[in-house]
């Protein structure tokens, strides 16, 4: 919610208030039949560098938690 409130300028925005924006743009939120194809690609466009990240670094995730878990 904070940055809904405190961030007025379109080039600061966050990637999910930048989503949410389009929704109402679109009035996809208000029922309208906006593009939903466009708010739909953007979301995989945001998600997609997360999945990435995780997949490069999944062998130092999973071996942390496996050595989170030792005694000794």
């Amino acid at each position: 919610m904070k940055p809904l409130i405190y961030i007025r300028d379109i080039n600061l925005f966050t990637l999910p208030r930048g989503l949410q924006l389009l929704v109402a743009q679109n009035n996809i939120a208000a029922g309208g039949a906006g593009d939903m194809q466009l708010v739909m690609a953007a979301a995989v466009i945001i998600t997609l560098p997360m999945i990435i990240v995780f997949f490069l670094g999944q062998r130092y995730f999973v071996e942390g938690i496996a050595t989170t878990g030792r005694k000794g």
